[in-house]
């Protein structure tokens, strides 16, 4: 428990000094780039977003996330991709972006099957590989700091964007 404990005080660290963080994943058949996207609250630099990500980070390459947090993924994005497939058009639209994208209409069903068959072990193995300081691209956005007074509804109250 101690690892769960552990990872769950820096989430929280992050979420107190962010005001949105979202990360997203390629589907395709080719390699893909991890993409997060974090703002940061008033006050709240990207560098102390970046700190507060590379500490989460650092911990996922020492020590993958416990199985019952593994299981919790795994049925999350399955519910994702299956609700997806409840309409007519959510179905028509899976089966068009998988068949010209990926050449393979059912591409939906094989990644579910993918995503089951992760392990603990999977997700060290990826992270030790691929989830190095070296292999990332940072953009920062700073916000304020213009004359640009044509929206009267600017967002002063927040702090930069950080992608």
């Amino acid at each position: 428990h101690g690892q769960v404990v552990h990872a769950l005080v820096r989430m929280r660290a992050l979420a107190e000094i962010a005001l949105d963080v979202r990360a997203w994943v390629g589907t395709f058949r080719d390699p893909s780039l991890v993409d997060a996207f974090l703002v940061a609250r008033e006050g709240i630099t990207c560098e102390a977003l970046l700190e507060a990500l590379d500490a989460i980070v650092d911990d996922v390459r020492r020590e993958p996330p416990a199985e019952s947090e593994l299981s919790r993924a795994q049925a999350r994005l399955e519910l994702e991709g299956l609700q997806g497939l409840e309409t007519a058009a959510g179905k028509a639209e899976s089966i068009g972006f998988n068949d010209v994208v990926l050449g393979a209409p059912g591409a939906a069903f094989t990644r579910l099957d993918a995503i089951r068959r992760v392990t603990r072990s999977d997700l060290l193995r990826v992270a030790r590989r691929w989830l190095l300081p070296q292999n990332r691209t940072l953009v920062f956005g700073r916000g304020g700091g213009g004359d640009d007074d044509d929206d009267e509804d600017d967002e002063d109250d927040e702090g930069d964007d950080c992608s």
